[in-house]
């Protein structure tokens, strides 16, 4: 589950006259401004209240924008042993579970850092003469001229699996992204550089002896996310699951289901008769028997390029308010459940939402009769094995409620 808000968006300067010049130049940087214990300007941007987590000691801040399982006291102790500098935020950062960004602005020195997987990123570009950071790339392209990669903007339209090295690029000129596993640190001067402060480890285990390091992994991670959404007056707050009919939404789906959260499914039809996704999410919806499944109707569902022409783009990940959870108006046009309204919709493995709106029906046309279906290709993993490996037994109707046994995790 990732918890992006589609809400938050951030400038980070450094500590200078020229850091607070180069503010005056940023566009529309948005209402709210957190500063260095010198006074100059840090981070503005805009995010709901609850979206960011500010901890201060002495002249040591250390911010969380996304979400934090730490309470700001603990994060205040965290910056209390921030004597030796920024680097000494790599402890807080392996600790740090879930999807946010980690900034620090110690003694003047600036670090800013996104996830290890990409979702939450971070960028760079030089403005008035120094480094200045960012966590959306067009947030920095309006101050670093006009000119735009039309050949990479074009191979991005062509297809969503750009290969690497050109993936990690931006369409902007001027405009660079900090590899996943890697931070920005900026100096007083506006110089700035990437250090890495994490690596994947090596292949040592086998699947038998890692599957449970990852399942325990996962299993902590997902109920974090659960414990803090809480419930509202209705009961237990819902949550929304993405059920393409992949392993990765099979294992998540299978944990989020051992809370007391009311689960929902989401999936789109789909045309392709060659493509298994469709049969793989109605196994795994089977073994679900508690949770509401929403599927989407393909003509009534967004567009790949839906509300570009419009300018309103396709936004990081899944819609939040203050509150924690969608607007009433984010519910999908679909067969929905009773009650779906409301709910926090969490994309899985990286996958990104865009902001539900109400769209006009985009009908697109069926393959030509005759035309035989494309090859299915090899067959796939099975995503019901994962799930059971990694996810433990389905609760089965009639079993007891979650925390029992039958239905917990293991």
């Amino acid at each position: 589950m990732t918890s992006v808000s589609a809400d938050v968006s951030f400038v980070a300067l450094p500590d200078s006259a020229a850091g607070s010049a180069a503010a005056a130049a940023v566009p529309a940087p948005g209402p709210r401004v957190i500063n260095h214990a010198s006074g100059r300007p840090w981070l503005m941007g805009r995010w709901p209240a609850d979206a960011v987590k500010v901890a201060t000691a002495g002249r040591t801040r250390v911010v969380v924008a996304g979400f934090c399982p730490l309470a700001t006291a603990e994060l205040a102790a965290c910056a209390t042993r921030l004597t030796g500098g920024v680097a000494g935020l790599d402890d807080l950062a392996r600790r740090l579970g879930g999807s946010a960004h980690l900034m620090a602005s110690v003694g003047g020195r600036v670090r800013v850092q996104g996830g290890v997987a990409g979702v939450r990123s971070v960028y760079r570009a030089r403005i008035a003469g120094v480094s200045v950071a960012a966590d959306r790339p067009d947030a920095l392209a309006g101050t670093t001229g006009p000119s735009i990669d039309e050949r990479l903007v074009g191979l991005r339209l062509l297809t969503p699996f750009v290969p690497h090295p050109l993936r990690e690029r931006t369409p902007w000129c001027g405009v660079e992204a900090v590899p996943p596993g890697s931070y920005l640190t900026i100096d007083p001067d506006g110089t700035a550089r990437t250090v890495r402060w994490w690596t994947p480890p090596p292949p040592e285990l086998g699947l038998e002896e890692g599957a449970p390091a990852v399942r325990d992994a996962l299993t902590e991670a997902v109920g974090t996310r659960l414990r803090a959404l809480g419930g509202d007056e209705s009961g237990a707050a819902a949550i929304g699951v993405a059920l393409p009919g992949s392993m990765e939404s099979a294992v998540l789906a299978h944990l989020a289901a051992s809370g007391d959260h009311r689960l929902i499914t989401v999936r789109t039809a789909r045309l392709d008769p060659g493509g298994d996704d469709a049969p793989w999410a109605r196994r795994i919806a089977a073994r679900l028997p508690r949770a509401e499944h929403v599927v989407l109707e393909y003509a009534h569902a967004p567009a790949l390029y839906a509300g570009l022409d419009q300018g309103a783009g396709v936004l990081p990940a899944e819609p939040r308010t203050g509150s924690g959870r969608a607007p009433a108006s984010s519910t999908p046009r679909a067969r929905s459940p009773p009650g779906a309204r409301g709910c926090t919709w969490a994309p899985t493995a990286g996958r990104s939402c865009s902001r539900p709106r109400p769209l006009p029906p985009h009908p697109r046309p069926l393959p030509p009769p005759g035309r035989p279906p494309p090859h299915p290709g090899p067959k796939s993993p099975d995503p019901l094995a994962a799930g059971r490996h990694l996810a433990g037994p389905s609760p089965t109707p009639g079993a007891s409620r979650p925390g029992s046994p039958t239905a917990r995790c293991v």
